[in-house]
Formats: structure tokens, sequence, C-alpha cells
């Protein structure tokens, strides 16, 4: 049987994530998404790994993923630096990043001498997607042949985690509804509950007033739980929360000439404001949070 390579990807630099995505541990015994494709890639009936990392990033990975690959297969590393470039090529001055997937393949080269494939490192592939590419390399082939494993679409999505300007863009416009659905709420309940409560005392009538189109209006968003992520839900009322700041900041410099107007203002927002975000962002929490626990 032909002899298989499989190459792997880890020079990232992590920039936009902050850190080291490829040596996160994923799991409760501390192992990495990369020590999921070894395993799965040793299944298949790969023969040797080549680890592409970062020079100064070597001796974390023999510590870490070479001594949980230990005897089970040839692991090997290549260090993808800058200054490996073809002929022809130089460093531009001032450049210390490395170049992207090709360039780290290219850094690979004199260590690859068999059908191979690359992956990344901080990428979850799936068993059969080793066991479908390594069948193609040990099949015959004429002439040069090459081969990538797609998936679909629908299977690659997750309830688990949204993109984050996705999730901002989401969350504003929810927030939009929730501030319509309590404006709602508060016009239309004021007014019944003035007449319901005309012989209460003050005191009560306040407190019901502040309470009950919070309550109803906070129960009337929970529904969007049911076709929206709980942490959209949650970030719609941060939102809320930075445009009833935004509103407070600018009536009261509206009204910083009137005295009276101010103090108003500052009852009519006590009472329709802090209840519904407490309200609103309590039982976000706690759906969040019990989604995440089962």
């Amino acid at each position: 049987m032909k002899k298989t390579q499989l190459v792997i990807m880890a020079a990232g630099l992590g920039s936009r994530y902050g850190g080291l995505k490829q040596m996160d541990p994923v799991d409760p015994q501390g192992q990495f998404i990369i020590d999921y494709s070894i395993y799965d890639a040793l299944r298949a009936g790969f023969d040797e790994i080549i680890c592409i990392v970062k020079p100064e990033n070597e001796a974390l990975f023999r510590e870490t993923v070479g001594s949980r690959v230990g005897s089970k297969a040839k692991l090997i590393f290549a260090h993808q630096r800058p200054d490996v470039l073809p002929e022809g090529f130089s460093i531009p001055e001032g450049r210390v990043k490395p170049w992207g997937t090709a360039h780290a393949v290219l850094c690979a080269k004199p260590l690859i001498d068999s059908p191979f494939c690359v992956i990344n490192a901080d990428d979850f592939y799936g068993a059969s997607a080793f066991q479908t590419i390594h069948d193609f390399l040990i099949a015959e082939h004429t002439g040069r042949e090459y081969a990538m494993v797609g998936y679909r679409v629908e299977n690659t999505l997750t309830e688990n985690g949204h993109v984050k300007s996705t999730l901002l863009l989401n969350s504003f416009c929810l927030s939009i509804l929730f501030l319509a659905v309590y404006g709602a709420a508060f016009f239309l309940l004021t007014d019944p509950i003035h007449a319901w409560l005309a012989l209460a005392p003050r005191a009560v009538e306040n407190l019901v007033s502040a309470l009950l189109p919070a309550l109803i209006g906070t129960a009337i968003c929970a529904l969007t739980h049911l076709i929206c992520h709980p942490q959209t839900v949650l970030a719609a009322y941060g939102w809320l929360l930075l445009l009833a700041l935004a509103s407070l900041v600018t009536m009261l410099l509206l009204l910083r000439g009137d005295s009276g107007a101010s103090v108003l203002f500052l009852q009519l927002f006590g009472m329709m404001v802090p209840v519904p975000l407490l309200m609103g962002f309590g039982s976000s929490w706690w759906l969040l949070r019990r989604r995440n626990s089962l």
C-alpha cells in the first residue's frame, strides 16, 4: 500500500481569536482539535504526520501533541518562516507574519515525499472525511490528480455559535422590536391601570403601572426564544440598555434648563425603563444557562 502523509497547518497566529486557537483544549481531558484529527487520520490509514508550526512553538507542540502521538506514528515538524519563498521573490520590508496556506505547504515541501492531505489544525473534519481522502490517495491515478473533501452546507451549521457581525446586526434589529413591544405595552395599559386602581394608594398604582406592562412586554418578547438563539435575545437587551442610556443623557442635556421637566422625565424613566431591562436580562440569562446545560 502507498505511503500517505497528513500535513497539518498549525502556524496560525490567532490574531482575531486572541491566542493560539489550535492549542486550546476542547474536551475535559484537555485534548485539542488537532488530536482528534490525528486520531481519525491514523485510523483511516495515514502513515506520517507533518505538523507546520512557527519555530518558537515547536517545543510546545512536541510536549503536548507529540507526547500523545508517541510511537503510534511518525510525527515531524516543519517551520513556516517568511523567508521561505520561491525563487525570484523577496520579503517586503517590515514583513514578519508568514503568508497563507500555499506558503505553509511550500515550507513543508522538503518533507513531503508521498501522496498527502492538507488540513487546518483548528478545524474538525470527522472520521469519514479522512477515510474518504485516504481512499483517494492510495487509489491508482494517471498523471496529477487532486481532490477535496466537501460537506453539505446544512451539515456544517451549528446553533452553538454565531459570527459576531451577524449577532450584532440581528440583536440590534431585535432590540428595536422589543422597544416597540414595551412601548405598546405601557401605552395600552397605563390608562386601564389608572382606571382600575383609581381608589388605590398612589404608591400601589405606580408599582402596578411599572410592573404589569413590563411583565407582559417581557412575556411577549420571550416568545422570540422560539426562533432566536438566547444569546441573540440577551444581546438585544444589551442594545436596549445602550439605547436607554443614550436617551437618558440626551434628554437631560435638552432639559438642563428646566428642572421641573427634568425631574418629571427622571420619574417616568425610572418607572418605565429599569424594570423591563431587569426582567428581560434575567429571563434571557436564565434561558441561556438552561439551554447550555441541556
